[in-house]
C-alpha cells in the first residue's frame, strides 16, 4: 500500500508464523509519493486515472489502496478522491 505521505507498507502472512508488516518512506524528485500519481512519474494526469481504473476492473492488487486485502469499491472511491484532490 502507498500512503499519501510517501510511505510504502507491505503486509504479508507467513504460514505458521503470522502477520508481518514492513514500511519504508520513498521520496521522488518532486517530493513524497501520492496515490493519485499512480504511475509515480511526479505528475497527476488522466493517464493515472485510466491506468488505475483499468487495473481496478481487472482486480489487480496494486489498486488495493486501503490495504484491506481485496480490491473493492472503497479503493476506487479513494483513488478518485485523491485524483480530484491532486498531490500535495
Amino acid at each position: 500500500m502507498l500512503t499519501d505521505d510517501g510511505t510504502v507498507v507491505f503486509r504479508s502472512m507467513i504460514s505458521g508464523v503470522g502477520d508481518g508488516v514492513l514500511s519504508a518512506s520513498i521520496a521522488t524528485a518532486s517530493g513524497a509519493c501520492c496515490a493519485a500519481d499512480f504511475d509515480q512519474n511526479g505528475a497527476v494526469s488522466v493517464g493515472d486515472l485510466l491506468d488505475f481504473v483499468q487495473r481496478w476492473f481487472a482486480g489487480n492488487a496494486m489498486t488495493d489502496l486501503d490495504d484491506s486485502g481485496s480490491v473493492s469499491l472503497s479503493d476506487l472511491i479513494g483513488f478518485v478522491q485523491a485524483y480530484l484532490g491532486g498531490c500535495r
